[in-house]
């Protein structure tokens, strides 16, 4: 689990995080440069302690969001594009891609901003891909097959990548997600295939039988 803490300065809510701002390359790169699809990483200064902080107004996790709707195929794809955004980023500024964090308490939906999700870039140790794109999958809109095509596709990647060794695949999970990622949002909305047709259809079937079970 990362070392995070909320804390408010000047009415502006920031999330710390467990990095001390050093000489190392990876704090030099989050403070000076704003890296596509990952909230912008600032500097402060507080009881004679230096560190990384991320500014979080405007912004719910989206562990929240989820309390209010479910994951339609509009939602999952802006997620989705978000994530290639944040690791194109990474690739540019040569940041190792295993320390995206993969926590749904700390991926942000923007208030007001239609579908607009940003990432956070922190310490080793977080949730593992396969964890988060289950979450996802769960909270997803069961008659939606775009949404259910995107998150079962990503969950799908991690479980099949995430027990070989990174080394052996030629990159880490998140890379291999990164180029899955990068072939869903470029696929046509009419090309699901009959797997993951069964798959709603099934879900709805489930769905049905139970309402007629457990009538309201």
């Amino acid at each position: 689990m990362n070392n995070f803490e909320y804390i408010s300065d000047g009415g502006k809510n920031y999330l710390k995080t467990g990095m001390k701002l050093g000489e190392d390359y990876i704090s030099k790169m989050l403070i000076h440069n704003n890296i596509p699809g990952i909230v912008p990483a600032q500097f402060k200064s507080r009881d004679s302690e230096n560190y990384i902080v991320y500014p979080v107004n405007g912004f719910m996790p989206l562990s929240q969001t989820f309390e209010i709707k479910r994951f339609s195929g509009e939602r999952a794809e802006s997620l989705i594009r978000s994530f290639v955004n944040a690791c194109g980023g990474m690739e540019d500024f040569l940041l190792p891609f295993n320390r995206l964090v993969m926590e749904p308490e700390y991926i942000y939906e923007g208030y007001g901003v239609k579908e607009k999700f940003l990432w956070i870039y922190g310490n080793a140790g977080s949730a593992s891909a396969s964890t988060l794109f289950e979450y996802l999958l769960n909270r997803t809109d069961s008659k939606d097959e775009r949404a259910i095509k995107i998150m079962y596709s990503m969950y799908q990647v991690c479980k099949e990548y995430e027990f070989m060794e990174a080394e052996d695949m030629g990159g880490s999970v998140t890379g291999m997600l990164y180029e899955k990622a990068k072939e869903l949002i470029s696929e046509p909305f009419d090309s699901f295939d009959e797997r993951i047709k069964g798959l709603v259809e099934n879900e709805n079937a489930m769905f049905k039988k139970y309402s007629e079970n457990n009538p309201l």
